[in-house]
């Protein structure tokens, strides 16, 4: 017998003569061979050591290619051998040498442990005495490598309320078996074609496949159960029409929330080459947008592996790996599914985007962009047509407005009069007296003045100016706050802060390049023009700060119980309570810009905002972006809506805005 420490020294003498082929006149010389060779995975060199007798009985072709089936099978990439701490046995003309194998996969490491036998031919040379469990323990000739992949259930999208947003449900795909329909042919291909948008010669050509028999079910279209009422008047017709129900990502709640779940869709074949390696294939849709794309890796789970040895019968030997399945995780969003319809039906035939948030927890209740498409319509099946179609539509319905920023106009001013009050720069009982539509503190700003909306004149306060809505007091209040200050406080507000939300929504700004640099532009940020852009959740935001002691309140969209809301402090209580007071009578004189929202027993406060914008196609014409932020401080409703609309001109501004958010208002309060 030979001690594991005389082997050492005997290998690394043989190891400085080895290389390539050599004499194998020791039994270690023959295994350093054998695992040179296993290691690079040169089967060929190992078939050269094995015995005369193994060679007779079989081929280095198929000798190499049992090899390779195995461990290209379970996708070795990399071998290695150690000696075990058992003893060598040498005795005569034969030694066995226990040894131990890990080799890596790319899930992990396998390992089993063995020992090689040779033998000393009569003229002294050593040999492998070869068997199949060389390869691996337990393995026999004709057995074969199996990976199995079980796939995960992707996880679902829950309001807040336990509806569902996006579901793993089934649809009905609709098809034709030639054989049964008979001389009613034409008739049913004209029926199909006539209930499901579907052209007579789309049908016809689907039927006409070379791989179509008189009994084969052809595919034509996948359609909502909804429409299992009108498949089954055409199957009662003639059973050559039928379908069958399959398994789909389902959103119920279509295009109201289109833009919130996102849809999913077959992987592009980049896409392929990180999911392949991992359990999925190209027939495993991914999601593309929304929740659904940025929540991917949550809902998706991880397939489950299984690595086998399998006989020739196809029954299952052993089993070498193997990992659990993880099913892909149940997201529950703080969103009101039947709140979040009222608001998008409010939106109806608009452009623009809202929001509603809990202004006490920070909860988004509702997030709208407008218009929006129906993601079913892209698990369905579009056409490049269809697709075409969404894509170059005028009104933008694949554009998610509520992930973008976008000038807020007065609706900012609130703030400004925050920053202005807490800063000291002002108090309540100051006041400005400029008379005319038009100021501008001297000719040094060459051609540019601020423009009143409402030209009122003589001394004018805040709270006239808030009322009012007026752009010359708050041009004048965010030069004398200054820019230092204004853009320091601005922060405690959120603005040019990203949110914490896993949602990427685009980070509001004060200006472009984060700075205020001359008197003109600050002038303008003050009553929410210049550079300034918010995204829809910026000013409910900020607003929460008006009705909880100047705390900001930070806006929440996934659901977890039991965490408190994120509050953080913007002003002092006094401030706050001194803007809300104003904002609640801006809604509810009759004089006040925000009066169309005025609804008898209900307390709101709120802030209108007319916003002037370069059109795209032409940068001399300006367009209208209509704001209306409100605060209901019902107990039982405490919202903070924000809707904002494109091309409000000519419908009223930001007037046209607060009717519609005054009937969102009337829907929830029913």
């Amino acid at each position: 017998m030979i001690k594991r420490w005389t082997l050492y020294l005997i290998i690394l003498i043989t190891i400085s003569a080895f290389a390539g082929c050599s004499n194998n006149n020791d039994p270690l010389e023959v295994f350093q061979h054998y695992c040179k060779a296993w290691e690079d995975m040169n089967y060929k060199n190992i078939y050269e050591i094995v015995s005369a007798e193994n060679q007779q009985e079989l081929t280095e072709e198929n000798f190499v290619k049992a090899y390779e089936l195995f461990y290209e099978g379970i996708q070795a990439e990399e071998i290695r051998i150690d000696l075990s701490d058992d003893e060598i046995v040498e005795e005569g003309d034969t030694a066995k040498i226990p040894f131990t194998v890990q080799v890596k996969i790319p899930e992990g490491t396998l390992t089993f442990s063995s020992s090689m036998e040779a033998t000393r031919s009569a003229e002294g040379t050593w040999a492998i005495l070869w068997d199949f469990p060389l390869i691996w323990e337990d393995l026999e000739a004709g057995d074969n490598i199996t990976r199995s992949w079980s796939k995960p259930t992707r996880g679902e999208i829950y309001d807040r309320n336990g509806s569902s947003l996006a579901h793993n449900g089934f649809v009905i795909q609709i098809g034709m078996v030639p054989g049964r329909l008979g001389n009613m042919r034409n008739e049913m291909i004209s029926a199909l074609a006539d209930n499901f948008n579907l052209s007579e010669q789309y049908i016809q050509d689907r039927l006409a496949l070379p791989w179509v028999g008189e009994d084969t079910f052809v595919d034509m279209i996948k359609v909502p159960m909804e429409r299992l009422g009108d498949v089954r008047a055409l199957y009662n017709r003639n059973p050559g029409v039928t379908y069958r129900e399959i398994k789909e990502r389902v959103y119920p709640y279509g295009a109201s929330a289109a833009h919130l779940t996102g849809y999913m869709s077959y992987p592009t074949e980049s896409e392929l080459e990180s999911l392949i390696p991992i359990g999925f294939t190209s027939d495993d849709k991914i999601g593309r947008t929304g929740l659904e794309s940025y929540l991917n890796e949550r809902l998706q789970g991880i397939p489950g592996l299984t690595i086998a040895i399998r006989s020739n019968d196809g029954k299952e030997k052993k089993i070498l790996f193997e990992k659990e399945t993880v099913h892909g995780e149940n997201v529950t969003l703080n969103i009101d599914a039947p709140l979040q319809q009222k608001l998008y039906a409010q939106m109806a035939g608009e452009s623009g985007m809202a929001t509603v948030m809990d202004h006490q927890s920070g909860e988004i209740l509702a997030l709208v962009s407008a218009p929006a498409y129906d993601p079913n319509s892209f698990i369905l099946g579009l056409s490049s047509s269809q697709y075409n179609q969404l894509e170059n539509d005028e009104n933008k319905p694949l554009l998610n407005r509520f992930a973008n920023t976008y000038s807020p106009g007065s609706s900012f001013k609130p703030l400004t009069a925050a920053i202005g009050l807490d800063s000291g720069t002002v108090d309540l009982n100051d006041s400005i007296n400029i008379q005319g539509a038009q100021w501008q503190p001297d000719d040094s700003w060459g051609n540019h003045f601020v423009t009143r909306v409402n030209e009122i004149n003589g001394s004018i306060d805040m709270e006239t100016a808030m009322i009012y809505s007026d752009n010359i007091y708050f041009a004048n209040l965010a030069l004398q706050i200054g820019d230092g200050t204004f853009q320091n406080m601005a922060e405690n507000f959120g603005i040019g802060k990203s949110m914490a939300l896993l949602y990427p929504i685009k980070t509001s700004q004060l200006a472009n390049e984060s700075t205020i640099n001359n008197e003109v532009l600050l002038a303008d940020t003050g009553y929410g023009q210049g550079e300034v852009l918010v995204n829809i959740l910026t000013l409910p935001k900020a607003y929460s700060s008006f009705v909880n002691n100047g705390n900001v309140i930070e806006p929440v969209l996934i659901r977890d119980e039991g965490l408190a809301p994120t509050k953080v402090s913007a002003i002092s209580s006094e401030t706050a309570d001194a803007v809300y007071k104003m904002l609640e009578k801006t809604i509810s004189l009759p004089h006040a810009t925000g009066y169309g929202a005025y609804i008898s027993g209900k307390t709101l406060a709120g802030k209108t905002g007319t916003a002037e914008i370069p059109a795209p196609h032409d940068a001399s014409i300006k367009e209208e972006l209509g704001w209306f932020v409100v605060l209901d401080l019902d107990e039982n409703t405490p919202y903070a809506t924000a809707m904002m609309l494109e091309n409000v001109k000519g419908k009223g501004g930001s007037g046209y805005t607060v009717s519609k958010v005054k009937a969102f208002i009337q829907s929830y309060t029913k």
